[in-house]
């Protein structure tokens, strides 16, 4: 099993086109692999910044490429996070 602080440092990263671990991880729809990557802290607002998808958070492409799972997955992430937020 990989360590917690390689799972965050990985999922904090973005390659040149702005793709995060996230984003690869929607490729294949993995939301068990979105679940490990959001609680080590990926950040599910980092957009794609160049080519196919440009501007797309993780769940807006899975969504697009019919990985409803994965996008479900991550917006509820989403939500709770911000239900926790102070006000």
């Amino acid at each position: 099993m990989l360590s917690r602080s390689l799972i965050l440092k990985v999922s904090l990263l973005q390659d040149a086109n702005g793709w995060s671990a996230l984003h690869y991880v929607a490729l294949n729809g993995d939301a068990d692999a979105a679940e490990i990557l959001l609680a080590a802290g990926a950040d599910p607002g980092l957009s794609i910044m160049q080519g196919g998808g440009m501007g797309e958070t993780a769940a807006a492409f899975a969504r697009r490429h019919g990985q409803i799972r994965f996008a479900e997955t991550v917006e509820r992430h989403v939500a709770a996070a911000a239900a926790e937020a102070p006000a």
